[in-house]
C-alpha cells in the first residue's frame, strides 16, 4: 500500500491511472483467451481489478489445477493454486497476477 502512494505521488493520477488500466487490459485480454480454450472456467474476468483467476471445468477429470499450476511453473509462469476457505473447499483454483503485465507471450 506505501508503495502504491509513493507511486501515485510521483507519477501522478494521470500516470497512475493509465498503468492500472493497461494491467487490467492485460487481465482481460488473457482471461478472454483462458476462457476459449475450452477447458477452464473464470471465477473473476481481470476487469475491476487486475487479477483473475480460473478454475477447470466439471467435465475435466485427468488432472487438476495444481497439475496445470506445476507445468505452467517449468515455463517460468507462476500461477498459485489453492482451494477455497473452509465454506468452499470443493472448489479450487488459479489465480494469475503478474507484476509487470505484457500481452507479448511469456518464455
Amino acid at each position: 500500500m506505501c508503495l502504491q502512494y509513493y507511486n501515485f505521488l510521483r507519477l501522478g493520477f494521470s500516470a497512475t491511472r493509465g498503468s492500472q488500466q493497461y494491467a487490467r487490459d492485460v487481465a482481460t485480454y488473457l482471461s478472454g483467451a483462458i476462457e476459449k480454450l475450452g477447458m477452464f472456467e473464470l471465477v473473476t474476468r481481470g476487469d475491476e481489478l487486475p487479477v483473475f483467476a480460473f478454475k477447470l471445468k466439471e467435465n475435466v477429470k485427468n488432472y487438476t489445477v495444481f497439475d496445470v499450476s506445476s507445468a505452467l511453473r517449468e515455463r517460468g509462469w507462476t500461477l498459485p493454486a489453492y482451494t477455497f476457505p473452509k465454506n468452499r473447499t470443493d472448489v479450487a483454483v488459479l489465480r494469475v497476477r503478474r507484476k509487470n503485465w505484457s500481452q507479448s507471450r511469456p518464455r
